[in-house]
C-alpha cells in the first residue's frame, strides 16, 4: 500500500531504503521505524513484523556502513502509535541494534498520520 511518494524518497511499509536524498515515511501504527545518517547517506527502515526480520536489518547495516563510525552516531527508533515500546516491530529493531552494539534514542508519541523524515541525521516529524 503506497500512501505518498515524492521523488521516490518515500519508504513504504516493510521497506528499508538507503539514499543520499532525504527519506520519509508515515503511517506507523504497529510498525516501527529505524533512522540514521552517516557520511551524508540516509537510512530509513519502516519495519513490519510480517516481512522484516532482525537479520535483514543487521545485514543491510553491516553491508552499507562502517560499524565503528556508526557507533558515534545517533540512531533513532520510532515505535508506531499502537506499538507502545513493547511490540514485535520495536523488538526486532532493538535486537538488531543490540546485536551490532549500537546505541539508540527512542522517539515516542508518534501519531499514525505523522510524516517522519531523515536527512543528514536530522529527523523531522510533521
Amino acid at each position: 500500500m503506497e500512501y505518498l511518494r515524492i521523488n521516490n524518497n518515500y519508504v513504504d511499509q516493510s521497506e528499508i531504503i538507503i539514499s543520499k536524498h532525504k527519506l520519509t515515511t508515515s503511517h506507523l501504527g504497529t510498525c516501527s521505524a529505524i533512522l540514521f545518517s552517516l557520511n551524508k547517506i540516509n537510512f530509513l527502515g519502516h519495519i513490519d513484523v510480517m516481512y522484516n526480520k532482525k537479520e535483514e536489518i543487521i545485514n543491510k547495516i553491516k553491508s552499507n556502513f562502517d560499524i565503528k563510525e556508526l557507533k558515534k552516531k545517533e540512531i533513532y527508533v520510532i515505535p508506531g502509535e499502537w506499538c507502545n515500546n513493547n511490540c514485535d516491530t520495536f523488538n526486532i529493531i532493538i535486537d538488531s541494534l543490540k546485536n551490532l552494539e549500537l546505541k539508540y534514542n527512542i522517539v515516542k508519541n508518534i501519531k499514525w498520520q505523522n510524516i517522519i523524515g531523515i536527512n543528514n541525521n536530522n529527523i523531522e516529524i510533521i
